[in-house]
């Protein structure tokens, strides 16, 4: 471990030696997206840079609210997705000083998508993201990295995807 994670993370660690666990409020401090776009409620375990888990809780919301007058309830898998995307995110950021600031990571491409099935009941979403390394991609200006993941509901594999993110610049 690194001066700079000991420094982001300092409190974490002091609460917790094990796994460092995010909460609602330590996302929407670390990630540049609004609270109602955020699609992880928690991070249950990460190792910056490298893994993160986390959770997401979908429900079908208020009777009014339910997908645009549809009777039936869906959560895409391009949702699922964006989801891992933004656990990627929090695998990239977590790695920096605390106090520095660079461009937003950006998806530069989905290298394999699987869907099984769309969510078609309300249900917690386990998420799992991986970091396989740096990718050469001639055509991206700028350090590009892999990662592997998958939504699961109730042990079974929903979404499992392999993609590729541009590291922001200071």
């Amino acid at each position: 471990m690194n001066d700079s994670e000991n420094d982001r993370w300092s409190l974490h660690r002091q609460a917790s030696p094990g796994a460092l666990q995010l909460d609602a409020t330590d996302l929407e401090e670390l990630l540049p997206i609004q609270r109602d776009r955020l699609l992880i409620d928690r991070v249950l375990a990460l190792r910056p840079g490298m893994h993160a888990i986390a959770e997401k809780a979908v429900s079908a919301g208020p009777r009014e609210q339910q997908f645009r007058g549809r009777e039936e309830f869906t959560f895409p898998s391009t949702h699922a997705f964006s989801a891992l995307e933004q656990l990627s995110l929090v695998v990239m950021i977590s790695e920096l000083p605390i106090g520095q600031t660079i461009e937003v990571p950006a998806l530069v491409s989905i290298a394999s998508m699987q869907v099984s099935a769309e969510l078609v009941e309300p249900g917690l979403l386990h998420l799992n993201v991986r970091s396989t390394g740096i990718v050469d991609l001639p055509e991206v200006d700028g350090e590009v990295v892999g990662f592997e993941g998958s939504v699961s509901v109730n042990g079974e594999d929903f979404v499992t995807a392999a993609w590729q993110m541009k590291k922001g610049k200071p």
